[in-house]
């Protein structure tokens, strides 16, 4: 008896987990209006939905990788890696409303990163507003943050991952060295904005990101929520294989 109720407790347990892993990424992925956040989804060496932007002399200098290992969550996790001294960006472009409210996130670690220049950071194309930025070497991840407010007419923004800063009148000393990895990067609508916190105002006029300047990533596809039946059908798997064994076994008898 007191077997058959330990049993019955570790499987309550067990569903119990799944439901909050298969709830928990049914709500981040439906939230979340970036598309690969994750950066799970990969083509070759290039992520799906990013493209990659460099500022600085000369070809050459800049690394822009895939990395599996320590990743926040999941396989993957981005990284730039400034061999010279660059301002180095990736940049997805999202689709936002008008005379809204939204908070971009981060979650960013470093590796012997300038401590006198700008250090990894995320912003908004056409803006010089960013966030915290993360310099030196840190050996956890760091969350940052950036709200965004829309005006008139702004359907769309620009949003950047960035090690190193860029200046529109060539200041070099924006510019790092080092490497940074980013994870489980997200933009989400809010109801208000907190007093103290950073903010990128989007107009419609804002200026975009040079199209020679970007390097195309590739072809885009939309595989938004993929990953969410991913966890959905191998929840689902694991219960099904417990049921069966407690019915084989006999632990589960039903009554005729």
């Amino acid at each position: 008896m007191l077997k058959k109720t330990i049993l019955c407790i570790l499987t309550c347990i067990l569903t119990i987990a799944l439901m909050c892993t298969i709830s928990y990424q049914w709500v981040f992925a439906n939230n979340n209006l970036i598309k690969n956040h994750s950066f799970e989804d990969v083509e070759g060496d290039a992520l799906r939905f990013w493209e990659t932007w460099v500022w600085g002399e000369g070809p050459g200098g800049v690394e822009f990788t895939v990395e599996k290992d320590n990743p926040r969550s999941g396989q993957n996790c981005a990284a730039i890696y400034n061999l010279e001294e660059r301002g180095s960006r990736y940049i997805q472009k999202v689709e936002v409303e008008p005379d809204s409210q939204y908070k971009f996130s981060a979650w960013i670690r470093t590796e012997n990163v300038g401590e006198g220049r700008i250090g990894a950071n995320i912003s908004v194309v056409g803006n010089t507003i960013y966030s915290q930025d993360i310099k030196g070497t840190t050996h956890q991840w760091e969350y940052v943050e950036l709200y965004i407010k829309t005006m008139e007419e702004v359907d769309s923004v620009e949003l950047i991952l960035a090690l190193g800063g860029y200046d529109r009148l060539g200041a070099d000393e924006n510019l790092n060295t080092g490497k940074a990895f980013f994870d489980d990067v997200a933009l989400e609508k809010v109801d208000s904005i907190p007093e103290g916190a950073r903010v990128v105002v989007v107009e419609k006029d804002a200026p975009k990101s040079s199209e020679e300047d970007v390097q195309s990533g590739p072809e885009k596809r939309d595989t938004e929520g993929k990953y969410t039946w991913i966890w959905l059908l191998v929840s689902w798997s694991v219960l099904l294989s417990v049921f069966i064994y407690y019915v084989k076994t006999g632990k589960v008898k039903f009554k005729r």
